[in-house]
């Protein structure tokens, strides 16, 4: 389980802070450039330009919740996000409303077609007697965590809500890390080969929040220079134990709600155990007289304090020392630190 989560999350906050950099540098496709460098697509390779979808009969399920719009290379949300519009080609077989919110009445088949900012999406839609997927244990339990979701779907993340959705999702996400036939977004999964059969219609509503987490974090990470809230440091003090970062302002609510999205098992045991107060995370700590010497630098911020704490430690995560008088540089990858260097006095 550990090292599923391990990978899960380090994925999650390579989406959160790093791919939309990336993305904004990739060429543009086709689409992008006649649409004036927005497109939309589908969210999971196996589904591509063009959906192709199996529910079962009586299903109900947000479409848009499965379509990801992009500006400029740079992701932006779900269409259920925007004022998409939404139209089914055969109402007898899948009505949808202008939310996108699609029911499924008889078996058969009809095309669902998305719309935004000159951009269209279409999904062959095909309903299939009820029971055809079958049930089991797995299916059940997913259904019930979507169903959480579902009815906790906030209109926009806010540091007065933001905790107690990311639990929800944690729980969600924990739950579907030790499931082996269901994927995270409902469809059921066969070894290394992914179907289009939906067979937890409201695990849909577990895009939407991802999309909503994600755009949240971007925002307000004190780590991201691309976000609205990045830090600005003052000093950086070091002894052998710890290295103290000195900030003009004090961290946000805001800013630890986003750090708590967070990629190692060990920060997020030490995350979810610390309440709304404090937030942790992992980095690096370079010798700079001889970069093959490293420490991993756990760091802890707190809200309301100006005073950021990296604490060097083992791989296992427990503490050591570095060594008085050598200079030292945070991996800074991010550029948070914007290049600063500290000595161990």
């Amino acid at each position: 389980m550990k090292e599923n989560m391990k990978k899960r999350l380090a994925v999650f906050l390579c989406i959160l802070f790093v791919l939309p950099a990336i993305m904004a540098v990739l060429p543009q496709t086709a689409q992008e450039v006649q649409a004036a460098k927005g497109y939309i697509d589908w969210h999971g390779t196996t589904r591509g330009r063009k959906g192709i979808l199996t529910v079962e009969q009586g299903a109900s399920f947000y479409i848009g919740d499965f379509a990801r719009y992009y500006n400029n290379g740079v992701y932006l949300g779900t269409a259920s996000m925007f004022k998409a519009s939404y139209s089914s080609s055969n109402g007898n077989v899948a009505a949808i409303n202008s939310k996108g919110y699609v029911e499924t009445r008889n078996i058969g088949k009809s095309n669902i077609t998305i719309k935004y900012k000159g951009n269209t999406l279409n999904c062959i839609l095909t309903v299939v007697e009820a029971g055809s997927f079958g049930t089991n244990e797995e299916f059940t339990k997913l259904a019930e965590a979507a169903d959480v979701i579902a009815k906790n779907m906030p209109k926009a993340i806010t540091a007065k809500n933001g905790f107690r959705i990311l639990k929800i999702f944690n729980q969600y996400q924990d739950l579907s890390d030790n499931l082996s036939s269901v994927s995270d977004d409902g469809f059921i999964v066969e070894y290394y080969e992914s179907t289009e059969k939906l067979v937890v219609p409201n695990a849909s509503r577990y895009n939407k929040l991802y999309a909503q987490l994600e755009r949240y974090a971007a925002k307000n990470s004190p780590i991201s220079t691309k976000s609205s809230k990045k830090i600005n440091i003052t000093s950086i003090h070091a002894t052998e134990r710890q290295v103290t970062i000195n900030l003009a302002k004090a961290i946000s609510k805001d800013q630890i709600l986003a750090l708590k999205m967070n990629p190692s098992w060990y920060a997020k045991e030490k995350n979810l155990s610390s309440g709304n107060n404090k937030a942790y995370f992992f980095t690096l700590i370079v010798d700079q007289s001889n970069e093959r010497h490293t420490y991993t630098g756990l760091v802890c911020m707190t809200k309301g304090s100006k005073k950021v704490t990296v604490t060097p430690c083992k791989a296992n995560g427990k503490r050591t020392k570095m060594k008085k008088n050598k200079t030292y540089q945070i991996d800074d990858s991010l550029k948070w630190l914007k290049g600063k260097t500290f000595t161990v006095r």
